[in-house]
């Protein structure tokens, strides 16, 4: 695990594309995402009743990056469908 933290214009960003794109061209299966949108899409998915279906985009790949997480919507974690969640992911 890998977590980037600084003030804002850094470079956290910036460093996690790299990251993932040496990974993709490594043929390493990676998902870039931002917390909201990781959020608002398993919240959406929960509500249509097809959030397994949503939970295996963001397991599958072996790098899943999650950028700006500090600006999740304030207590989008407390939500009923975030609470608990663990991000299993596979080994090397």
């Amino acid at each position: 695990h890998i977590i980037f933290l600084g003030t804002g214009g850094v470079g956290k960003t910036h460093l996690a594309k790299a990251l993932g794109f040496a990974a993709c061209q490594r043929e390493i299966k990676t998902l870039f995402t931002t917390a909201a949108d990781l959020i608002n899409h398993l919240v959406a998915a929960q509500a249509d009743h097809s959030l397994i279906k949503a939970l295996r985009r963001y397991t599958q790949p072996r790098l899943l990056i999650i950028d700006e997480l500090g600006c999740a919507p304030r207590g989008a974690w407390n939500r009923p469908a975030c609470n608990g969640w663990a991000w299993p992911m596979r080994g090397p």
